[in-house]
Parts: structure tokens; C-alpha cells; sequence
């Protein structure tokens, strides 16, 4: 790894994987799910921040959701996990809680 460019905060590898999955999917989504999932901000402040509606902050997220899933779910198969234990939030957490 680079200097400079190791797990923010002291993250461990297997959230630093997680964060490298969210960055390579489109921009639309690893942007939205970084702002909720890093940053800890809800729907509306998405919104405010990036210039999108509430409601394409709540597709992008639910979409970003689903293939952070699919992903990691296929990097689960490899080592015999499902995917679901790697961190990323159960259904319902994606969408779901935006405007508080």
C-alpha cells in the first residue's frame, strides 16, 4: 500500500476492502453510499450536498446497495462466507431512516 493511502482512522483491511468495493462501482452510487455509510449523513443532507433530489439520493442508494451487495457477495463465495457478515447494512438500512 502507499503511503498516505492506508485505511482511514485505522480502519481494518477488511473495511478498507469494503471501502474499495463502494469506490469502484459507478460514481453516482459510491459517492451517495460513502456520504451515508463514512460520513453518517441522512437523505436530505445527501441531497443538499451533492445537488440531487431526495429522491435520487434514495435510487442511488438503494441501487449502490444492491450491487455493493451483489459484489461482496461474490467475494464472500471465495472464501466461504455470504457475503452479508462483511459489514455492508442489512435491507432496510439502504433507503430506509433517510429523513432523520
Amino acid at each position: 500500500m502507499q503511503p498516505g493511502h492506508g485505511p482511514p482512522h485505522g480502519l481494518g483491511a477488511e473495511a478498507e476492502a469494503i471501502l474499495q468495493v463502494i469506490r469502484s462501482l459507478p460514481e453516482a452510487y459510491h459517492e451517495t453510499l460513502l456520504l451515508r455509510l463514512v460520513e453518517g449523513m441522512t437523505g436530505p443532507e445527501i441531497a443538499a450536498r451533492t445537488g440531487l433530489t431526495p429522491g435520487s439520493v434514495r435510487v442511488n442508494l438503494h441501487r449502490g446497495m444492491q450491487q455493493l451487495r451483489e459484489k461482496l457477495g461474490q467475494a464472500g463465495t471465495d472464501s466461504g462466507g455470504s457475503g452479508s457478515g462483511c459489514g455492508a447494512p442489512s435491507s432496510g438500512q439502504d433507503t430506509g431512516d433517510l429523513n432523520s
